[in-house]
């Protein structure tokens, strides 16, 4: 061993007998190695010896292919020293050839162990990189596909719906065809939701959607855009009339019945088609008329399709416009009560309020013109409000003190959470005592959450306001609801009284209302008495209360005490 030598160098050779030694190896080539100095003695060919114990194919590879070309050796490898350290070291030389046939290679040993460090971090931090990259990559691809994608159903939404719209739209007008848009909204879905819960209505609308795409062709497009609501795509038609199969073909898988919680549950749909270019040439056009559609479709019965007409959107217009005159004559203080009286047998009248709309120009607009346009623009709750509020204040101020006030409440006003408390706050506020307060509710109101409605009346019950069941027999007339609410009377729907006493119909059907109600202790009121051949049946029949023009009309403020003062 060369311990005269400097640094961490070698010498090595090859004869041409294929003997390979080395000739030195110096005390700095050891150390670096770690290697036990008595282990080698002084002989250098035990250095080798202990090299390939570890490394020798590695090595004898390489330096095989040096000796075969003449060319550089390098090579990088691994060692452990006596203490435990590992180092990497990197030996590198230059073979020659010497006269002999001997190859030398003169060659230095290099501790790289550094530089593995920062290259194993190196590699690390790239594979971390990579990582969260590939994290970023399909993070970005979810990002687009919610905003692409209905995250319950895994349809398209809205916004994706339409942009592949407009390419359908481009292909069909390259082609010269039709195109349909089946505009479908489920029936009484809230119905679900408030029975079963929300969990259940989200199964019920991923089976629907499961089904919607089962039975449309794989052109077609189907998206939920809603709630509740979904549209079909329907390209390459022969005829608009095609149209109207693919919908009863879906309205047919809809009505399936649906497993849910272990009990079946039984929906329809109703749907709107609009076809392109007849009915419009962009999406949004399309939309908007196949929507309108589908709303003809609900008023018409349910469980049917409409094509759009013309006729359908001059009415969305007229509805826009008597909106947006509702909006106005509600800032402007155009509306006023009228009261219609209601006699009672051996007790003191009451007084229906009844809303009326002085138009600036029409004059008095009677309810039937303008209500159902309040009921769908949301408007009939500021307006109820409003009702209930002039009411009260007008029954409080009136000199009769054993008179009632009956309000309407419409379906939407009876479903607010907050009925209660703002039926209490008005009673505060006008002073009105709450026996003296009527609520009137139909039917219809009362037939969604039964645990709910039932809460709702046993809470105004608790108020000490009275309850009647408005228009009954015209709607469901479920005895069964009858007993579980609690009302304090009814009124006999008008249509059952306009006959009487000659239609024998109406004669039997009257007679089971009123002894129903005797059974149950609820006081009863007729609507609709004209005649005094109604009234002189009804009396005949016992029954307490009367309401109609052959006892007064609706009476404005000023005339009501003057009336009540003759009877």
């Amino acid at each position: 061993m060369a311990d005269a030598i400097p640094g961490a160098v070698y010498q090595y050779q090859l004869s041409p007998e294929g003997v390979e030694r080395f000739v030195f190896v110096s005390r700095g080539a050891v150390d670096l190695l770690g290697i036990d100095p008595a282990r080698i003695q002084a002989d250098p060919r035990a250095f080798w010896d202990l090299l390939l114990s570890d490394y020798a194919p590695a090595l004898r590879a390489s330096i095989a292919a040096s000796a075969q070309g003449l060319g550089p050796w390098v090579h990088a490898f691994e060692v452990r020293s006596t203490d435990g350290k590992v180092k990497w070291i990197r030996g590198q030389s230059v073979p020659t050839r010497a006269a002999d046939g001997t190859i030398v290679w003169n060659g230095i040993f290099v501790d790289i162990s550094e530089q593995k460090a920062t290259e194993e971090s190196l590699r690390r931090l790239n594979e971390d990189l990579d990582g969260r990259l590939a994290e970023l990559r399909s993070a970005e691809a979810q990002l687009k596909r919610l905003a692409r994608y209905d995250s319950l159903t895994g349809l398209p939404n809205r916004s994706f719906f339409l942009e592949t719209f407009g390419q359908t739209l481009l292909r069909t007008e390259r082609r010269k065809a039709r195109a349909a848009l089946i505009f479908v909204d489920l029936d009484g879905f809230k119905g679900v939701n408030d029975s079963f819960g929300h969990a259940a209505g989200d199964v019920l609308l991923r089976t629907l959607a499961e089904r919607l795409k089962a039975v449309t062709r794989r052109t077609d497009v189907v998206a939920r855009i809603g709630g509740d609501e979904f549209t079909i795509l329907v390209e390459d038609l022969g005829r608009a009339d095609d149209a109207a199969l693919v919908a009863f073909g879906l309205l047919e898988q809809i009505s399936r019945p649906c497993t849910i919680n272990e009990r079946e549950v039984a929906m329809s749909a109703s749907a709107g088609i609009s076809v392109y270019p007849e009915d419009g040439v962009d999406a949004e056009t399309l939309l908007r008329h196949a929507d309108l559609a589908m709303y003809r479709a609900k008023q018409e019965g349910r469980n049917t399709y409409r094509f759009f007409t013309t006729t359908m959107s001059e009415r969305a217009r007229d509805r826009m416009v008597l909106q947006g005159s509702l909006r106005q004559a509600l800032e402007r203080g155009e509306f006023e009560l009228h009261y219609q009286p209601t006699l009672h047998r051996g007790g003191p009248p009451s007084l229906e309020a009844l809303i009326r709309w002085r138009h600036p120009e029409r004059g008095l607009v009677a309810p039937g013109e303008f209500i159902a346009g309040a009921e769908e623009s949301g408007l009939i709750l500021p307006i109820g409000a409003w009702v209930l509020r002039q009411a009260s204040r007008f029954a409080s101020a009136m000199r009769r003190r054993d008179v009632r006030v009956a309000v309407n409440l419409s379906a939407r006003q009876f479903l607010q959470p907050d009925l209660v408390d703002n039926v209490k706050a008005v009673l505060e506020e006008t002073g009105l005592a709450p026996e003296r307060l009527e609520l009137e509710v139909t039917e219809s109101a009362v037939m969604s959450d039964a645990e709910e409605v039932r809460e709702r009346l046993e809470s105004l019950r608790g108020l000490g306001v009275q309850l009647t069941l408005d228009d009954f027999g015209s709607g469901y007339s479920s005895l069964s609801y009858l007993k579980r609410f609690r009302f304090h009377r009814l009124k006999i729907d008008r249509s059952f009284v306009q006959d009487l006493p000659n239609n024998a119909d109406d004669t039997a059907i009257v007679d089971a209302i009123l002894a129903m109600a005797r059974s149950l202790g609820l006081d009863v009121v007729a609507e609709g008495v004209e005649t005094e051949a109604q009234r002189a049946f009804l009396e005949a029949r016992g029954c307490p209360g009367f309401q109609g023009y052959l006892f007064s009309k609706a009476l404005p403020p000023a005339e009501v005490e003057a009336y009540l003062d003759k009877v």
